[in-house]
């Protein structure tokens, strides 16, 4: 299993330093602008742009694109003779894809890491020029954002598993139009609230009376739960998918 392991990140390592190294860009790439445009007004305009809080922002697109690198972990080996060599082997493609995981697993979690150092390291510097508290690194977002992306991928690797990543990203995409287009016909044709007016005001009031933050805070705590037993899940499902997945691959 450590040669798989092993094969994973010899041959990967450049996703894993892109997942160390994306971070040092979100948060430091305007920071550094900002000095070379306004070296003589630095603190002024970075405390401006701290003001707008749009860290947050850029934090989360971070982990949008590094988790669109991850299906590059799965379409390098989608070559038939690999696939069956991996099934001729000791561990077999269960060992094969369990690699896989840990390496993508690992790719989210060095992320987070990388992430939370920098964005420590922002808030020491900024805390030393300005003595703002603006640039506080938001750990519970990056925690969030690490089970979002832990959850993601385990309902995107199925279906790289499957039929591809390039075939297995269309046919999701297909999956969720169609749940769109259910939505769209129940709320065309289902049963809805006799008074829809009436039902619109009851959210908004639950809204502003803030209990729909106690239903937030129960779903956070569910979801590291819940996103590590989907992975597993994911596991599972791609290990009984693999076979069939392998036999399509040129």
């Amino acid at each position: 299993m450590t040669g798989l392991l092993y094969k994973e990140i010899r041959q990967f390592w450049y996703v894993l330093l892109t997942a160390l190294l994306f971070p040092v860009l979100i948060i430091w790439g305007v920071p550094l602008f900002v000095w070379a445009t306004h070296a003589e007004s630095f603190a002024e305009t970075l405390d401006g742009f701290l003001a707008m809080s749009p860290i947050r922002i850029m934090v989360m697109f971070a982990y949008l694109i590094v988790g669109m690198t991850e299906g590059i972990l799965f379409s390098d080996d989608e070559k038939k003779k690999w696939s069956f060599f991996t099934m001729s082997h000791p561990k077999g493609h269960r060992g094969h894809l369990y690699a896989k995981f840990v390496v993508t697993l690992l790719t989210s979690v060095l992320l987070t890491v990388s992430m939370l150092f920098q964005w420590s390291l922002l808030h020491t510097v900024c805390w030393r020029l300005l003595g703002t508290e603006d640039a506080a690194p938001d750990v519970s977002l990056l925690i969030t954002l690490l089970f979002l992306q832990i959850l993601l991928r385990a309902f995107d690797i199925p279906f790289f598993v499957r039929f591809g990543v390039q075939q297995g990203s269309a046919v999701k995409v297909y999956c969720f139009l169609g749940l769109l287009l259910l939505g769209a016909v129940y709320l065309l044709f289902g049963p809805l609230p006799e008074n829809f007016e009436d039902f619109t005001a009851n959210l908004i009031e639950r809204a502003a009376s803030g209990r729909f933050g106690e239903n937030i805070t129960l779903g956070l705590n569910i979801l590291p739960y819940l996103a590590l037993g989907c992975y597993y899940a994911a596991y599972r499902i791609s290990c009984r998918l693999y076979q069939k997945g392998a036999a399509e691959y040129e």
